[in-house]
């Protein structure tokens, strides 16, 4: 469309205001997105044709603005476009493009682009609110529908990670699923071949295939057989014909492109791709829940190490080199490692009771880098954002000292038989020596415990 155009072409919403569209963001299959020359307003222009087709699309959008989706990152609508037009104003943040570029920017410059557009930890932030908001999402028995880099806008600017979804007129409930058309390359298997309808099940294949592209630069089934196959290899490993990059067996379809996924994910993420895309290929029922990858980005974010000679995030390993310039971690760090203690008397009557029973170490480990603060909250629950939990403990590393300020509960360190209650902030000197354990709770019942060595 030509300016000429451009400035002919207005439209006009049910509560009478008028917007110029200025710019198309987008265009999909159930229509196009479009920028107003009002700052921060957004306007979606259904193709919906005939009028059945153009009611229906009424209704489910005016069932939509009665939704309280409020406290979620979503752009829900705000008014609908008056006749002839079908559509609906949504407001956006200014300063968000749509992810669409974060990804061609590391398929066109590889590992660099994946760097200078913000690297690992800004990946995972990216990763994190949007598992959020589609896990609150579905623990509302709703479900997105067409989740795309076309519909995810984040911050245009690396330093920052705002994500906000667009394009929400699929949203339904999964009871009741809309009709609706997904994005090639991010359909469910079972969506391609006609079988099911969009569900729950099915966003959590879009956001698997989006978060392993994010972290790796690789669509997760197009490796060397498909991208230098015939286009009809592509059909059949979109399809779930043809096995993922990353199957432990077949590695028909393995990758020579992109990052190596133990690079930016953790082991328990790497197990969550495999059970999406290896079980979850044909029994959508055996695909993680949002609330598993949440937690498991959450854990991912709290390994994380930053360079201080690349200035780029890498995942803790065994060696704490970074990757990308074979540094290694400076001395002044804190691995903090999670553990839940249960009194012996509490234990069940059937348990042998001893102390060493009353430990359980959850595998979520914590590092702490110098100049930095940490607060400690529980243990990550099945379905929120760690943010969301009160914070009971802050601890930061500065001057080679340790401090620990008590905020929500009690916290009493102990070291060998020594225990100290701590009713007010504590520094420690760098001792070396036995393990401290950073008790957080009520010694006498169940409670979050974390050993560490200073």
């Amino acid at each position: 469309m030509n300016n000429a155009d451009t400035n002919l072409r207005q439209v006009t919403d049910n509560l009478g205001h008028t917007y110029l569209l200025t710019s198309k963001l987008g265009q999909g299959g159930q229509g196009s997105v479009w920028r107003t020359d009002q700052a921060q307003v957004l306007i979606k222009q259904l193709t919906a044709q005939g009028s059945e087709q153009h009611q229906r699309a009424i209704e489910h959008l005016s069932w939509l603005m009665r939704q309280e989706l409020d406290s979620l990152h979503i752009a829900k609508p705000l008014a609908l476009l008056k006749a002839p037009d079908a559509g609906y104003v949504m407001e956006l943040m200014e300063g968000l493009t749509a992810l669409t570029g974060l990804l061609e920017q590391v398929a066109d410059e590889g590992v660099e682009g994946f760097l200078h557009s913000g690297g690992l930890a800004r990946r995972l932030a990216l990763l994190k609110q949007l598992a959020t908001t589609l896990a609150l999402l579905h623990a509302r028995g709703m479900m997105f529908g067409d989740i795309s880099p076309d519909n995810i806008y984040v911050s245009s600017k690396v330093e920052h990670a705002e994500l906000w979804l667009i394009d929400c007129d699929n949203i339904s409930f999964e009871a009741s699923p809309c009709r609706a058309l997904y994005t090639p390359d991010y359909g469910a298997p079972e969506l391609v071949a006609g079988r099911a309808d969009f569900s729950t099940r099915t966003d959590v294949w879009s956001f698997a295939v989006l978060a392993f592209q994010l972290l790796t630069g690789n669509h997760p089934f197009k490796g060397d057989l498909v991208n230098d196959g015939e286009p009809d290899l592509e059909e059949q490993a979109l399809a779930g014909a043809l096995p993922w990059i990353g199957h432990a067996h077949d590695t028909r379809n393995a990758s020579s492109h992109g990052m190596p996924l133990s690079m930016s994910a953790t082991g328990k993420l790497a197990l969550l791709f495999s059970r999406c895309f290896e079980a979850g290929l044909t029994d959508p029922l055996a695909r993680p829940s949002m609330a598993e990858w949440l937690e498991a980005l959450v854990e991912a974010s709290e390994r994380s190490i930053h360079c201080t000679a690349c200035t780029s995030t890498y995942l803790l390993n065994p060696t704490k080199t970074c990757p990308f310039c074979d540094h290694v971690l400076e001395p002044e760090h804190v691995l903090f490692s999670e553990y839940q203690f249960i009194p012996p008397e509490q234990l069940p009557d059937w348990h042998p009771r001893s102390t060493a029973d009353s430990w359980h170490r959850t595998g979520r480990v914590v590092l702490l880098q110098a100049e930095q603060a940490l607060t400690l909250r529980r243990s990550i629950p099945s379905m929120w954002a760690s943010e969301s939990l009160a914070p009971l403990a802050q601890v930061t590393l500065a001057d080679d000292k340790l401090t620990f300020t008590p905020l929500d509960v009690p916290l009493t360190l102990q070291r060998a038989a020594q225990v100290v209650h701590l009713a007010k902030p504590i520094s420690l000197e760098r001792q070396g020596g036995p393990d401290y354990i950073l008790h957080v709770g009520k010694l006498d019942a169940p409670h979050m415990a974390w050993r560490f060595q200073w």
